[in-house]
């Protein structure tokens, strides 16, 4: 009978704590916008990633990329990453 009533307590126990512990929602917040509407995405952009932030048109229907275009979008980052450009 011991058992059953530790287990009792115990799980009645790990409930409160899981409800007490939860988190809770983030208070609804409004989106930035921009002055046309547009959701604000400023900030700092890096371009340390292979990821772009659009996916080029010649990758279009393909989930993912082959080893060899991964390379080959690596070297095509490192020759551009240090070149001046126009600063607008």
């Amino acid at each position: 009978m011991e058992r059953r009533t530790f287990a009792t307590v115990a799980a009645a126990t790990a409930a409160t704590a899981f409800v007490l512990l939860a988190a809770f929602p983030a208070a609804a917040q409004d989106t930035l916008r921009t002055p046309w509407g547009d959701p604000d995405l400023q900030g700092i952009w890096t371009g340390s990633t292979l990821t772009p932030l659009e996916r080029p048109e010649r990758f279009a229907g393909q989930e993912l990329l082959t080893d060899e275009q991964a390379a080959e979008l690596e070297l095509r980052a490192d020759a551009t990453r240090f070149v001046e450009r126009e600063v607008r």
